[in-house]
């Protein structure tokens, strides 16, 4: 005599599966874009210490000033939406385990227990996506660019002042 599975274990077999098929799409992903967002961001902390350095140059009456200075905002735009969705999806992935924390399981068989037990360890590890395996696309890794570009762009400044020669 077979038992039926009940609608919660055929929910959470499909939830598990989604999960699964998820895990692995964002674990290729990680695969193909971690060293173009390498790329990427160093090559955009570079430019964003130059622009700087040629915008502070520049009259700030002058069309050469708005463009160096718009360029510099598109640049960090443009890191900062790597990094927020980067961050986002980790958030997003963490949740996973708090939700299934909240579960009513109280009177489900001790299959579907072990099977939430499985899906809750499994989601305590968050997904990160990162910048060459070298570091993860948050908010945090962000604001380290922008301070990285800002020292450097410091350094280039004061090897330039006249006074410091």
């Amino acid at each position: 005599m077979s038992i039926k599975p009940t609608y919660l274990e055929k929910s959470l077999e499909e939830s598990i599966n989604h999960h699964i098929k998820i895990l692995n799409i964002c674990t290729e992903l990680e695969q193909i874009i971690h060293l173009m967002v390498l790329i990427v961001f160093l090559g955009s902390v570079i430019l964003l210490c130059f622009l700087l350095f040629q915008t502070s140059m520049t009259p700030i009456a002058s069309i050469k000033f708005l463009q160096s200075a718009s360029y510099c905002f598109t640049i960090t735009v443009q890191i900062f939406l790597y990094c927020w969705w980067g961050n986002e999806v980790s958030v997003q992935s963490e949740k996973v385990a708090e939700s299934i924390s909240e579960i009513n399981y109280v009177g489900t068989t001790t299959k579907f227990q072990k099977s939430l037990i499985f899906i809750m360890k499994r989601a305590q590890k968050p997904i990160v996506f990162t910048a060459g395996k070298f570091s993860a696309l948050s908010v945090e890794t962000y604001s380290a660019i922008i301070r990285g570009s800002f020292s450097y762009y410091t350094i280039l400044h004061r090897m330039n002042d006249p006074e410091n020669l």
